[in-house]
């Protein structure tokens, strides 16, 4: 995906100030005084080109020139909007570099802003619209299908208007809607569409100090759809409050990630792979995150609908015996001195080590190491390029910025790491190119029929 700029100016004769997203000067792109005094001027000529090595300097410099958060998100928005792909791992990446920017240190907001304009410019710049090519067909054909891409759409833009100051285009309807729902989902769904409302209103806190969450993510990763819905509709009938069962789905998505058979990934015959288990995650991160910022009944709609998610994807796990257990955690020196150990984390995460780097990221945590620079420094590298593809790329972001916002989120559960450990092995793991023929035969069955052959996936 990454890409070396060329030439689109006479070279300067001095190196040029202005570094691409990686820290590398890029030749021919030295805007002179009267460029810089009009920002977004500047910004439109180094998007024409669909260069993203010049794309990125022009971001770097709109930031060194005093462009703020909200200005660069409008920008990147109307992009986002006047090529389609708001709805899009893209669109979503843009969203969570935007609330990262905005929450982080000033001084590093250029680096994850060039990350994410340079991203949007390669997928502008490839076929838009249904069926045009391998990169609309993968979002056609892949988990969690319409309803749930709308979903993570709606959270994202309304994660991306908190930094625009401008309101969410669509809002929340598109997520409540059952209309993106394929058959079986809805023959489902009508089991407990008339509870929705009494669980809202049901809560015992005794069952909160009861509940078991691993016999319980049990229920989600081995009783297929059905076992698996009918354990959250229970789980609401007697009253376990809500938060309890949105973080055992986490967890759940997050081990269904880490049990990812890689054969049946490398395998062209199966359509699915490590990429729907990585949008499933991120539409399980979505639901969690959206609890209390829609009423409540659409939000248990939805934690369901997501739960079905999980659970479908049974079929690309490991066989039982091949499962592997969390790496031990490495060896290493009793130490206050984080800096070291959070270094060795990242270089291994880098270079695609990522066995290694939850053997340390394991001892970090036994350690009891400080947990906030750990996170800080691994949001800028979950913005490192490791993927050929544009899609894959984004959202493997995507799926490691929401990791990092899970693991915290799930504070004092013993089972945490399997979160990061899961987006960590994710990232580095090699990622198969489905052809276009392959992806035009996955969206045709999910549209007609709604259910995959190869013995991956019914709905």
């Amino acid at each position: 995906m990454a890409s070396t700029a060329t030439s689109l100016l006479p070279l300067p004769t001095e190196p040029s100030p202005v570094s691409d997203a990686l820290g590398q000067p890029v030749p021919g792109w030295a805007p002179d005084a009267a460029q810089a005094a009009d920002t977004a001027s500047l910004l439109d000529q180094a998007w024409t080109p669909r260069q993203p090595g010049v794309l990125s300097a022009a971001v770097v410099h709109a930031v060194a020139s005093g462009w703020d958060d909200p200005q660069l998100a409008r920008w990147l928005a109307a992009k986002l909007a006047d090529h389609s792909l708001a709805g899009s791992a893209v669109g979503w990446l843009v969203a969570d570099v935007a609330q990262g920017a905005h929450q982080g240190e000033p001084q590093r907001r250029a680096v994850p802003w060039a990350v994410a304009a340079s991203l949007v410019s390669e997928a502008a710049a490839g076929p838009i619209g249904l069926f045009a090519g391998p990169v609309s067909l993968a979002a056609a054909c892949a988990r969690p299908g319409p309803r749930g891409t709308a979903l993570i759409t709606a959270h994202k833009a309304t994660l991306l208007a908190h930094v625009t100051g401008q309101a969410a285009p669509g809002g929340h309807d598109a997520v409540a809607a059952t209309a993106l729902d394929d058959m079986a989902h809805a023959k489902r769904r009508a089991v407990w569409v008339d509870r929705l409302a009494q669980w809202a209103d049901c809560r015992d806190e005794t069952k909160a100090r009861a509940f078991v969450e691993p016999k319980f993510r049990v229920h989600l990763l081995q009783g297929g759809i059905d076992g698996a819905q009918r354990a959250v509709c229970r789980g609401l009938d007697v009253g376990i409050p809500h938060e309890l069962i949105a973080q055992s789905l986490i967890l759940a998505a997050a081990e269904r990630l880490w049990r990812c058979d890689p054969q049946g990934d490398a395998d062209p015959a199966v359509i699915h792979g490590r990429a729907d288990l990585e949008a499933v995650f991120l539409l399980c991160a979505s639901v969690r995150q959206l609890r209390g910022r829609i009423d409540t009944a659409s939000w248990l709609d939805l934690l369901l609908f997501a739960t079905g998610q999980v659970a479908g994807l049974a079929p690309l796990d490991l066989p039982e015996a091949q499962r592997p257990a969390l790496p031990e955690p490495a060896a290493l020196h009793q130490t206050w001195d984080h800096g070291p150990e959070i270094a060795k984390i990242v270089g291994h995460l880098h270079a695609g080590r990522g066995i290694q780097a939850v053997a340390v990221l394991r001892a970090y945590f036994l350690l009891a190491l400080p947990e906030q620079p750990l996170c800080a420094q691994l949001r800028e590298a979950m913005l490192a390029d490791r993927r050929a593809d544009t899609l894959a790329a984004a959202r493997g972001m995507a799926m490691g910025l929401a990791a990092i916002d899970e693991f915290m989120a799930a504070a004092g559960h013993p089972h945490r790491e399997l979160i990061l450990a899961a987006a960590t092995a994710s990232l580095c793991a090699p990622l198969p190119q489905r052809t276009s023929l392959q992806l035009a035969e996955a969206a045709w069955q999910r549209r007609h029929i709604g259910f995959f052959r190869h013995g991956v996936l019914s709905t």
